[in-house]
């Protein structure tokens, strides 16, 4: 079922908030990870699996890394809120626990993780919080709005990186934009997101921070929330949309030259 996006956003003013620099931010974990994917010379047909929000259910996160091994994917996109309160002993277990990991994971960072300083861990730990990588003919595009808002100057950027001509395109940030159902969102600069994208026919975004999992389309483009990866769920109604429900999963991507595949994997059955 297709469900109109556009016209559910709210009217919003653009951001006048100056973005960090992209260039000076020190290499981490996530730039390691897209160096060795990027290596890698299959890339025509491969898949990957997207899924977040496991703060404060870490056991969820280690069952979906062993339920979605048998599928061979090659990396994870994570849609944030991987750590509880941003502290930094909350980073190194976490990264304790992608060490237990079958395939590299990549996450963007979520509004949990900027608590008490830890926007500093993030960059040390992973690197810049705006970032892309080309995996073969296919671009992905990790977009900070971990503040609920996106600025002036990540929007002239990801406008930029999106104009390259590529197979597939897919975005990744945390919280969603805001409409009838995602009011749990964020406004400041996504009616000027949601027109790049479409611009750009950008194939998916993935987010999270609503603990349920939803997907939308609008003018092509795929808005598919995973946040169903151990933080306590969303049980609400007024949370749900018709193609949207509150459990713990992980959805699975399979990219080929004739299109993608996507396989919602529920783990409570």
């Amino acid at each position: 079922m297709k469900t109109g996006i556009s016209g559910c956003f709210l009217a919003l003013a653009m951001s006048v908030f100056s973005a960090p620099s992209f260039a000076q931010s020190p290499p981490g974990l996530n730039l390691q990870n897209r160096a060795k994917l990027q290596k890698q010379t299959q890339t025509q047909s491969y898949s990957f699996v997207v899924a977040g929000d496991n703060r404060d259910g870490d056991a969820i996160l280690l069952n979906i890394f062993k339920r979605a091994q048998p599928f061979q994917p090659r990396f994870m996109l994570h849609s944030g809120d991987f750590v509880p309160e941003g502290r930094k002993q909350e980073y190194l277990n976490f990264l304790k626990l992608l060490k237990q990991a079958p395939f590299p994971v990549l996450p963007a960072i979520g509004n949990h993780e900027i608590y008490h300083q830890g926007r500093r861990w993030y960059t040390a730990f992973f690197g810049p919080s705006d970032f892309v990588m080309d995996y073969g003919p296919d671009r992905f595009v990790w977009l900070d709005n971990a503040e609920k808002r996106l600025t002036q100057t990540q929007l002239n950027w990801v406008n930029q990186v999106l104009s390259v001509k590529k197979r597939y395109k897919f975005v990744v940030m945390h919280h969603p934009p805001q409409n009838i159902f995602w009011f749990y969102a964020f406004n400041e600069g996504s009616e000027a997101l949601i027109k790049i994208v479409e611009k750009h026919k950008v194939n998916y975004v993935f987010m999270g921070h609503i603990h349920i999992y939803d997907k939308m389309e609008s003018e092509g483009v795929k808005w598919l929330i995973s946040g169903g990866a151990g933080a306590p769920l969303y049980r609400m109604p007024l949370y749900f949309s018709p193609e949207g429900g509150a459990y713990p999963h992980f959805v699975l991507l399979q990219v080929g030259p004739k299109g993608i595949k996507e396989k919602l994997i529920r783990l409570d059955k």
